[in-house]
C-alpha cells in the first residue's frame, strides 16, 4: 500500500481461505494500490479482487482503497493527481448500505460518480455469477 507521496507504507496479505491481514502498525488511511496505466477514466474500488475484475473487464486504471472507509480519502488523492479524469467509485452493494453511503461521500468529495453491481455483493461476485451463467452451471 502506498501513501499520497508514493511511499510504501503497508502490505496486505490475502490467505488462501480469503483471510486478509495488514502489517501490524502499518498505515491504511489514504493508502492505495493501482492496477493498470493512466486512463481518462479511473475506477476506485474497495478490495483487490473487485478491482482486478473491474480492470480486467474495462481496461481502466483501477485504484484499490482496501475498504469502504478509505474510499473518500483515496478519491481525493486521485482527484488531485488527475484533475480532469472521470472518477467512478465502484462500491460493494452491501445490504447494510454502508458501502453505498461511503461511496456517495467519496464521489461528492472528489466530483465523481458511483457504480454498484446489480446484485448484493461486489463486482467480483457479479463477474463470477455472469461467468457461471454463461457456462450453464
Amino acid at each position: 500500500m502506498y501513501n499520497a507521496q508514493n511511499e510504501l507504507v503497508n502490505l496486505q496479505f490475502i490467505h488462501s481461505d480469503g483471510t486478509k491481514r495488514f502489517l501490524k502498525g502499518g498505515k491504511k488511511k489514504g493508502c492505495f494500490w493501482w492496477i493498470g496505466a493512466k486512463t481518462d477514466t479511473v475506477l476506485i474500488g474497495e478490495g483487490f479482487a473487485t478491482c482486478a475484475s473491474l480492470h480486467e473487464n474495462t481496461g481502466y486504471l483501477t485504484v484499490i482503497a482496501y475498504d469502504a472507509g478509505n474510499l473518500e480519502e483515496v478519491a481525493k488523492i486521485i482527484r488531485q493527481r488527475q484533475p480532469t479524469a472521470t472518477l467512478v467509485i465502484c462500491v460493494d452493494n452491501d445490504e447494510s448500505g454502508i458501502g453505498q453511503e461511503k461511496a456517495n461521500k467519496a464521489a461528492l468529495a472528489a466530483n465523481g460518480f458511483v457504480a454498484l453491481p446489480p446484485i448484493v455483493g461486489d463486482f467480483n461476485d457479479w463477474e463470477r455469477l455472469i461467468k457461471k451463467g454463461s457456462n450453464g452451471r
